[in-house]
């Protein structure tokens, strides 16, 4: 697309992940701030304006949760990424990277008896071939998945504590909400820039 147009067209980008701004390398944001003409952060500190960057007003939810403990689904998020996008992101890392968000959420439904009541799983709305949640009913026969709701916001708004295996956006949302949050970070494998991480220290603490 960008090839094609050339110079014709403004090519106006904006953050979509939450990994940009906190990860010390991100291919992603490297190719987008090199294609866009203009891109737009909403989520970044330290963006100084210019020509070709340009800082928004940080993510805020409309509709904040009250009284999360008047609720009782504790949530996992799931996200999926096309196979061509998941090598893209993890072609500078080791192999076995590719299955270690898989692996995270195995090993937190193994020692989750506890809440397994009130454990709603929600899948990616695109599994892109993975098929994870079938692997999740062969190997929990106990596990509730939640298939109807395609409103991500809405179960998310409606959960009392929300889980996410791997730094995502949602953990944003869900923070900007004031609803609880667990978020898995591997530091074998994930490595922040050096301005995030105090707000990450800030979160553990």
């Amino acid at each position: 697309l960008v090839a094609n147009s050339g110079a014709r067209t403004f090519k106006l980008l904006m953050q979509h992940g939450g990994n940009y701004g906190t990860d010390r390398i991100n291919a992603s944001e490297e190719l987008e701030r090199r294609l866009g003409d203009l891109f737009l952060y909403w989520g970044r500190a330290g963006v100084v304006p210019s020509a070709s960057a340009l800082p928004l007003q940080a993510y805020k939810e409309r509709r904040r949760v009250k009284d999360c403990n008047k609720r009782s689904n504790i949530t996992l998020f799931l996200v999926e990424l096309p196979r061509y996008v998941h090598r893209f992101h993890t072609g500078l890392r080791p192999a076995g990277w590719v299955n270690d968000d898989k692996r995270r959420v195995f090993e937190f439904l193994s020692s989750s008896s506890k809440i397994r009541p009130n454990l709603v799983i929600k899948p990616y709305f695109q599994d892109y071939g993975w098929e994870i949640t079938t692997e999740l009913e062969s190997a929990f026969e106990w596990v509730n998945i939640e298939k109807r709701s395609a409103n991500h916001r809405k179960l998310l708004l409606q959960s009392k504590i929300c889980v996410f295996p791997f730094i995502t956006t949602g953990y944003l949302q869900a923070l900007a909400a004031d609803i609880p949050t667990v978020i898995f970070v591997d530091r074998g494998f994930s490595e922040f820039r050096e301005d995030a991480v105090p707000l990450f220290k800030r979160l553990q603490n």
